[in-house]
């Protein structure tokens, strides 16, 4: 089976044929293992794997494992791992292990181990730990442990600890606000305001405002406005707004907008707005609009649009709308729009 005819059957799931060693590389969607010793390498989205000895690697989004010595690597998003012996490693984001001697390593965020041994390093976010002997280090937000002998360390925020001979250090508070008439209030971690009448309240960590009247609340992680009447709320992580009377609301995580009265809800992931009231709602991955009134909606990854009033919606994978007034919905993989109002999809042929 060639590259070409493996890539259409993962995609066309009624031409399959079961194979016990399966190689999938390059540029997939939704592929499905259920052999020993798979492997699956480069661009993937919703991958699954339930054999043995797999290995998943580099820019996976929706990664589940629930073999044996997985290995998985590189920029992924929501992983879950319940075998023996995994390591995750390098850009993760929800990341869960529940097996046996773990590795977590480089900037995570929530991420949740529940075997023994776990190690999980450098820049996390809300992490918590159930097992023993657990490492936690460099730069932690919001951390909790509740086995034997964790170590916790360097510039923590919010830990609690309830095993036994744990070692928490380096807890530091340095708020700093330099306008005028500002709110600071409750907990935060390295907060800077540099606007007027700017309100910063419940939990933050690393918040930076330079605008007037912004208001940025609720357990936020690296947050960054620059325009004017920007709201800021409710668990994000990695926000810069440069627009004005920019909303961003509801557990974001790596979001910019650039426009003006943009709005961005509901569980997004690396998301750049850079046109005028562009719409971006409900657990996207990776989407960038360009132009003016864009309307991106629900479960999708690597959205581009560039035209006017387009609307992108319903679990799309690499989609670029280049035209205006173009609809792509529901399901598509691959779907490219150059050219006035054509659309390409994949169709699924035996």
């Amino acid at each position: 089976m060639g590259a070409a005819d493996l890539i259409w059957s993962l995609l066309c799931p009624q031409v399959v044929n079961p194979q016990f060693f399966i190689i999938v590389q390059a540029g997939m969607y939704n592929v499905t293992t259920q052999g020993h010793n798979d492997i699956v390498q480069a661009g993937m989205f919703n991958v699954t794997t339930q054999g043995r000895n797999d290995i998943v690697q580099a820019g996976m989004f929706n990664v589940t494992t629930q073999g044996q010595n997985d290995i998985v690597q590189a920029v992924m998003y929501n992983v879950t791992t319940q075998g023996q012996n995994d390591i995750v490693q390098a850009g993760m984001f929800n990341v869960t292990t529940q097996g046996q001697n773990d590795i977590v390593q480089a900037v995570m965020y929530n991420v949740t181990t529940q075997g023994q041994n776990d190690i999980v390093q450098a820049g996390m976010f809300n992490v918590t730990t159930q097992g023993q002997n657990d490492i936690v280090q460099a730069v932690m937000y919001n951390v909790t442990t509740q086995g034997q002998n964790d170590i916790v360390q360097a510039g923590m925020f919010n830990v609690t600890t309830q095993g036994q001979n744990d070692i928490v250090q380096a807890v530091m508070y340095n708020v700093t606000t330099q306008g005028q008439n500002d709110i600071v209030q409750a907990g935060m971690f390295n907060v800077t305001t540099q606007g007027q009448n700017d309100i910063v309240q419940a939990g933050m960590f690393n918040v930076t405002t330079q605008g007037q009247n912004d208001i940025v609340q609720a357990v936020m992680y690296n947050v960054t406005t620059q325009g004017q009447n920007d709201i800021v709320q409710a668990g994000m992580f990695n926000v810069t707004t440069q627009g004005q009377n920019d909303i961003v609301q509801a557990g974001m995580f790596n979001v910019t907008t650039q426009g003006q009265n943009d709005i961005v809800q509901a569980v997004m992931y690396n998301v750049t707005t850079q046109g005028q009231n562009d719409i971006v709602q409900a657990g996207m991955f990776n989407v960038t609009t360009q132009g003016q009134n864009d309307i991106v909606q629900a479960v999708m990854y690597n959205v581009t649009t560039q035209g006017q009033n387009d609307i992108v919606q319903a679990g799309m994978f690499n989609v670029t709308t280049q035209g205006q007034n173009d609809i792509v919905h529901a399901i598509m993989y691959n779907v490219t729009n150059k050219d006035k109002t054509i659309l390409y999809k994949l169709v699924c042929t035996t």
